[in-house]
């Protein structure tokens, strides 16, 4: 099985030889990011979303002016929602 790094659906079918590859691949290429995707994003006026250790669990929306939101998920509405400014 080829794996497609933009498609994880064949996940659901590999074999676990096939997942360990992926992950150890995925993994790999986490440690090569340089943060230039985030910077290009963040420099067309939209907000990432990261996690950082000092909030474990949660997510954190980085806006483009600098402002960083601790995001909450409404599981009533299946939404992420702004929880407060950080």
């Amino acid at each position: 099985m080829i794996l497609n790094r933009n498609d994880l659906s064949h996940l659901d079918r590999a074999t676990p030889a096939e997942e360990a590859q992926f992950w150890t691949a995925f993994e790999a290429e986490l440690a090569r990011d340089d943060g230039e995707a985030a910077r290009e994003h963040l420099a067309t006026g939209h907000p990432i979303f990261v996690s950082e250790p000092d909030y474990p669990g949660r997510v954190i929306r980085r806006n483009p002016d600098g402002s960083r939101d601790l995001m909450v998920f409404d599981e009533a509405n299946g939404v992420l929602r702004k929880d407060r400014r950080l």
